[in-house]
């Protein structure tokens, strides 16, 4: 093997991570705490639409720095918000400027196909209406949504529908290609899990130091710390990840390789903690009442989105090893 041909991805030396991004994460968590509750939007469902229509007056689909936006996600993710924001900012990036305008604006809705490719795609993030960026004929088209049929979810907070590209009136090709938006699109993806992760890992790490038993934390037995740790270095690590393709975005670097191993690691990571969160809240963890099954959900939701961890490692294995192997 000549090692001198193994290649990674090319990373900038500083991530550009600043105490204005720790104040926009705190910020964001702040409102987020403020303005939606998870348990509320399951007892009944809605839009939050003037929800949606705040966050885009304050620029959060306005994409400027991908690290940025990448916590803002995550920030998404913690809480499970239900609005379509990662779509929106996938197709504004797509948009012609004055169709972009509308979407970062808030005006219009956006929704992205990249799962699938016709004459039917699945799993498309659902919106009631407005515009529609997806694949076709090795391109990127978008047009006006037609009526969708709306899938049955595991999880509530990400619904999905079907489209038939036969109704689809593409208008015209987009601006960017589908690889570059694969790349943006696995980002938000593992920003978002990342999220999510995290507030499985602090809401298990809580009860393990609220619950007691033979009068002590059950967090003190290594039965419960231990497992706590894993899941703690595995959203580190997503963690570490994200931030690195998101900079690598930001600097124009060579980013599949880093997009798709933070989709891996934050996937992976939710996964982990979501059930280490069911089994270390004990006979609660089960139940309706534990907030774990939320995110439960969103695991199994995640793990298939955008490509299963497998696809993407296979994909890896061929960028870095098959090219350095002789």
């Amino acid at each position: 093997m000549n090692r001198e041909k193994l290649q990674g991805p090319s990373l900038p030396t500083s991530f550009g991570f600043e105490k204005e991004h720790e104040l926009l994460r705190s910020q964001a968590r702040r409102l987020l705490a403020e303005r939606f509750d998870l348990r509320a939007f399951y007892d009944k469902p809605t839009s939050y639409r003037e929800l949606y229509k705040e966050l885009a007056s304050l620029g959060w689909l306005a994409t400027e720095s991908w690290l940025a936006t990448a916590l803002l996600l995550e920030e998404i993710g913690r809480v499970l918000l239900p609005l379509p924001i990662a779509p929106a900012l996938l197709a504004a990036q797509a948009l012609p400027p004055d169709e972009r305008e509308a979407v970062t604006s808030g005006e219009k809705l956006a929704t992205v196909a990249l799962d699938t490719e016709g004459p039917e795609f699945r799993g498309v993030p659902w919106i009631e209406s407005g515009l529609f960026v997806a694949p076709s004929e090795g391109g990127l088209f978008y047009g006006d949504l037609p009526e969708v049929v709306k899938e049955s979810v595991v999880d509530r907070t990400k619904p999905t529908a079907r489209v038939s590209v036969a109704r689809v009136p593409l208008r015209a090709r987009c601006e960017i290609d589908l690889g570059a938006m694969l790349e943006r699109a696995w980002l938000l993806h593992a920003a978002e899990t990342l999220g999510a992760a995290e507030a499985v890992l602090s809401m298990t790490r809580d009860y393990a130091i609220e619950r007691r038993q033979f009068d002590r934390p059950i967090g003190s037995y290594q039965a419960v710390s231990h497992p706590l740790v894993n899941v703690m270095i595995a959203v580190e690590n997503a963690r570490s990840l994200v931030i690195a393709a998101a900079a690598a975005l930001d600097q124009g670097g060579a980013c599949e390789v880093a997009c798709r191993m933070a989709k891996v690691a934050a996937c992976e990571a939710l996964w982990l903690a979501a059930n280490r969160g069911v089994q270390l809240h004990g006979g609660f963890g089960f139940t309706w009442e534990c907030d774990v099954h939320f995110y439960f959900r969103r695991a199994l939701y995640a793990r298939g989105a955008l490509g299963g961890s497998e696809a993407h490692r296979r994909r890896l294995a061929a960028l870095l090893l098959d090219h350095g192997v002789q």
